[in-house]
């Protein structure tokens, strides 16, 4: 009887991993968390975007997002 239930956990702690691990694969953390951006233009062009954007007036900076098309050096996106 014992060999059942350790059967049933592991059989529900396998099935709570895969959950996890689907959801993350799900899409890119900016769409997971729906984080408001306002990209400013391709980071082969600005050099650092982070401060960048504090000077655009974007206190929480800025990161270059890859969106898998465009310019090869991402997109500079500032956070707002």
């Amino acid at each position: 009887m014992a060999s059942n239930q350790v059967s049933a956990v592991t059989k529900h702690i396998f099935l709570g991993i895969l959950c996890i691990l689907l959801l993350l694969a799900s899409g890119p953390a900016a769409d997971a968390f729906n984080v408001p951006i306002a990209c400013q233009g391709p980071c082969s062009k600005i050099k650092d975007c982070g401060s960048y954007c504090i000077a655009k007036g974007f206190p929480k900076a800025g990161a270059c997002y890859f969106s898998g098309g465009g310019d090869p050096a991402g997109e500079c996106c500032c956070n707002v």
